[in-house]
């Protein structure tokens, strides 16, 4: 920037015959500059302006004077001094009084400003300005040693915009400074201030002073009833632009220490990944522990494409005792899978991994490896019959069982039916075979089962006109279905149980169904697109045989059942099962309601309920409310969320969990969060429920702050 500057004044010495001393003027003397072109002849020149109130050469031309509101402009550089001396022969540049620069991205005032074209370097003594993107200085010397490091003396270093006499809200005063422009800062005998009040000195300061920056982060701490007084420390470290890593060291008074590394890469863009692990010996256990997550994802051609994701612990109860996520802390299962897939146009082949930790008791499988063929919907040969076919096989090494063999054969054929358009009728016919193998006994069996559908899909609907600014048409879609499915009843008493396909259950009865949706033609912002009001879905089957068989494993839950899972049905041994209701509110962006149920009509009660309601009213609060309620696995419970913005620099927030079967809050978490144009703070208070049996809780205060710029990397 300040090279520019003096070629400026450089180009208007080459050019004073043409400039004409005087001992006083009344009005500015200006003249334009022509740099001479370094490229070949013909290429655009540059060109510039300078003016002043007095022009004069010196010394036989060697000396260039301006004096008395110089302004020098040249390109998007422009200058202002009350006196500017330039020695054409040492190409030494001299501006004194009310000296300001600025390049369009960043600028500096000073009282003085000594810069020698030759080498790029410069000093401006009693400065201060702005560096971009946003970092405000100021200096007893701000000397220029290249286009992007300056060293300041006596230094301040904020991102809050300086005032002439307020205190800025945040500020590191050092005896000395190297500002890497958009790369950090290192400051030596460093103090942070906040509103003119020391708080905090270290010797050396490293910190980032741009975007994705190598630098310390800002500490995050607080205080637990399970951990005691924690701090988290970390490092960030820019690799380069498609690798970074972050490397912390955290302290808990009542676990000890813990060391923390996270590494994300973008080799291309097939190809990214991320790496999160930590270790900790942990003092109240007395024992090592550590957990590793990793993804991978990798596109080795368009059509073959691979993922992994590992999560791994040595302790079932890591996340438990080193987490204060509510949703952490409470996951039942730990799942690591991988896989590699080829897909074709009605085809896909994949070959994947699995193995699930059980974090509340001591158990595991493993899948491995597991290989399936999906066949799409697609026409058989030249028959008017669609072919769909599922097939898979598995090896599972279960904790404490045999390991066991599968090979699963699931082939379909449909033929759908055009009833005039009115509605599509679709039969399907299926057999299933189940091949296994076990190690312990050295034994082969198999299963086998068919299956028999017949689907009846409609769909009605009729648009409403309205005409209204917002609103300029309603449509009303009635969508009803109804399906009979027949699975005879097998044997299968003597499967191991590992998941829900090693359950088949029968089924002989109607499934049906009824779906209403509103449909609006929204105009919002100049542009017109259509908007879903509502959807509102009842379904219930009815069993001409009710199956009664007793599931193995019921924590397996049902075997899958394509027709009723979309529909949201339970499995039910009764003739009429519940009545499942789906409802989807959404008609402004102020507020919705999403609520799903079963109502039991043989003995009048609700089995389930699952309301949920999202308020933005009024336009800085939005309220958020669900309720659970379910007998059989005695839940019931509410919870709820409220924040509340004030202006663009208050956010409070508030959420709760409350256990009605135990008759207490499982979790209550406020959150304050303050951001100012240069800093933010949150503060919070969680209080959770630990151990149900002894209804143990948790208390958890935790401070942390953030500086825009000379901050933490999120």
């Amino acid at each position: 920037m300040m090279k520019r500057l003096l070629l400026i004044i450089l180009a208007t010495l080459l050019l004073t015959p043409i400039l004409r001393p005087s001992s006083s003027l009344q009005a500015k003397e200006a003249s334009s500059l022509q740099q001479p072109s370094e490229g070949e002849k013909g290429e655009e020149q540059k060109r510039g302006r300078v003016e002043a109130d007095h022009l004069e050469t010196l010394e036989k031309g060697r000396i260039l004077e301006a004096t008395g509101n110089v302004y020098i402009t040249y390109g998007q550089v422009f200058l202002r001094a009350d006196h500017v001396r330039y020695d054409r022969e040492t190409e030494d540049t001299l501006a004194e009084g009310g000296v300001f620069i600025t390049d369009g991205k960043s600028r500096l005032e000073g009282k003085r400003l000594e810069y020698n074209t030759g080498t790029g370097k410069g000093i401006l003594y009693q400065g201060n300005g702005f560096f971009s993107p946003s970092l405000w200085v100021k200096g007893m010397e701000i000397r220029r040693e290249d286009a992007n490091t300056y060293w300041l003396s006596r230094a301040t270093i904020t991102s809050c915009p300086l005032e002439a006499e307020a205190a800025p809200d945040w500020e590191f005063r050092a005896k000395e400074a190297t500002i890497h422009v958009n790369e950090n800062v290192v400051a030596y005998n460093a103090s942070f201030w906040a509103k003119g009040v020391p708080l905090l000195y270290s010797p050396l300061l490293i910190a980032p002073a741009g975007e994705r920056q190598s630098g310390f982060l800002i500490p995050r701490t607080g205080y637990s009833g399970r951990w005691g007084f924690f701090i988290e420390n970390a490092y960030f470290w820019a690799i380069s632009p498609s690798q970074d890593a972050t490397i912390g060291l955290n302290y808990r008074s009542e676990r000890g220490f813990e060391e923390v590394l996270e590494y994300r890469y973008i080799l291309s863009e097939k190809s990214k990944g991320h790496l999160d692990g930590s270790y900790a010996y942990d003092e109240v256990k007395k024992e090592p522990r550590w957990k590793v997550t990793y993804q991978h994802e990798q596109e080795f051609q368009p059509d073959l494409n691979g993922k992994l994701d590992l999560n791994l612990q040595n302790t079932r109860s890591y996340q438990r005792d080193y987490s204060l996520d509510t949703d952490v802390t409470s996951q039942r299962l730990l799942a690591s899978e991988g896989f590699v897939a080829k897909n074709w146009t009605h085809e896909s082949l994949m070959l994947w991994g699995n193995y699930t930790q059980d974090l509340r008791q001591p158990d595991y499988l493993i899948r491995l490896p597991e290989v399936s063929l999906l066949s799409y919907r697609q026409l058989w040969e030249s028959l008017p019959l669609y072919l769909h076919l599922n097939s898979s096989g598995t090896y599972f090494i279960p904790r404490g069982q045999g390991n066991v063999g599968r090979f699963d054969l699931y082939p379909r054929l449909t033929y759908p039916l055009d009833l005039n358009g009115f509605a599509t009728f679709t039969p399907l016919a299926a057999v299933r075979e189940t091949f296994y193998t076990q190690d312990e006994t050295h034994r082969s069996f198999s299963r086998e089962a068919y299956q028999l559908q017949a689907r009846l899909d409609s769909r009605i609907f009729r648009t409403f006109p309205v005409g209204g600014e917002r609103i300029e048409k309603l449509q009303h879609v009635i969508e009803p279905m109804v399906a009979y499915e027949y699975i005879p009843k097998v044997d299968q008493t003597d499967l191991e149980q590992n998941d829900g396909l090693d359950f088949i259950s029968a089924q002989n009865g109607f499934t049906y169904s009824l779906t209403n949706r509103i449909l609006a033609k929204v105009k919002e912002a100049g542009e017109t697109h259509l908007q879903e009001f509502l959807i509102l879905r009842l379904s219930q089957s009815y069993n001409i045989q009710p199956p009664h068989q007793t599931f193995p494993f019921p924590e397996l839950g049902i075997a899958y059942n394509e027709l009723r899972e979309g529909l949201g049905l339970r499995h039910s041994g009764r003739t009429f099962s519940d009545i499942n209701g789906h409802l989807v509110l959404n008609p402004a962006k102020i507020w919705s309601l999403a609520m799903d149920a079963n109502y039991d009509p043989g003995e009048n009660h609700m089995d389930t309920i699952d309301p949920s309601v999202r308020l933005q009213f009024p336009e800085n609060t939005s309220w958020a409310v669900g309720y659970h309620d379910s007998p059989e696995l005695k839940v019931q419970a509410i919870d709820g969320k409220i924040d509340y913005k004030f202006r663009d620099w208050l956010v409070l927030s508030y959420l709760t969990r409350y256990d009605f079967e135990r008759d207490a809050f499982r979790e209550n978490n406020i959150e304050v969060t303050y951001t100012s144009r240069c800093w933010s703070l949150n503060l919070g208070f969680k209080r959770r429920l630990h151990d149900a049996t002894t209804d143990t809780y948790q208390n958890s205060f935790i401070f942390s702050f953030d500086l825009r710029t000379i901050s933490g990397v999120r």
